[in-house]
């Protein structure tokens, strides 16, 4: 009986101790590696302003509002980017957009083509933007205003496969600990202790007092 509650008592401390570190540790470490991924995001879309920034530029120019969709959509394909969004300069109206991006109000809205559905503040977006820049005749022309969107949702997809690794390397490690301390507890303390009772209840001791 001794044993028996000494031993459940040791492995119930041990494994609450355990599941309170583990788990601080792993939502650390989640924590740390979703902001590292957004920041990470956030560098890939201020890569895209070399990409399609000068093509814009050129399409903004000629007005060519053909050319100007198809590098939006060209822009859309990439998987970071959830919405883009066009802004011509001295204009508040929002000249062309596709995908979820945010109005000055800081409402999601969805562009669909010609469909505009406002979708509130449901989306966790985040953005970079830039300026379209047309250089002639030497002297740069400021022509729009470019924004990029992305979401947590591009942010979780990635982090979620490291977390599953990091949960099973947790529960691995949780079912190693439990087996060394089980086998510690019962090799160094509970055998002794065990056999110390068993030599405690061979002692008569009504013989003692004699």
């Amino acid at each position: 009986m001794i044993k028996e509650s000494i031993s459940t008592q040791l492995m119930r401390i041990v494994f609450l101790c355990y599941c309170l570190v583990a788990i601080t540790v792993t939502a650390v470490h989640v924590f740390e590696e979703y902001r590292q991924t957004q920041i990470n995001i956030s560098k890939e879309l201020i890569s895209y302003q070399n990409i399609f920034g000068p093509v814009l530029g050129k399409s903004m120019w000629h007005l060519d509002r053909e050319r100007i969709e198809d590098v939006m959509n060209a822009m859309n394909l990439v998987p970071v980017i959830k919405g883009v969004k066009i802004n011509k300069v001295g204009e508040d109206n929002i000249f062309m957009a596709q995908g979820m991006v945010m109005n000055d109000h800081l409402e999601t809205l969805l562009y669909q083509g010609d469909q505009v559905t406002v979708l509130g503040n449901q989306e966790d977006l985040f953005y970079y933007q830039f300026s379209v820049v047309y250089e002639y005749a030497g002297v740069g022309h400021e022509l729009a205003e470019v924004t990029l969107y992305s979401n947590s949702s591009v942010v979780l997809d990635r982090v979620k496969t490291g977390f599953i690794f990091l949960a099973i390397n947790s529960i691995i490690k949780g079912v190693a600990l439990w087996i060394i301390f089980y086998w510690f507890s019962n090799k160094i303390i509970l055998r002794p202790l065990s056999k110390l009772a068993r030599t405690v209840k061979k002692i008569n001791f009504n013989n003692m007092g004699e």
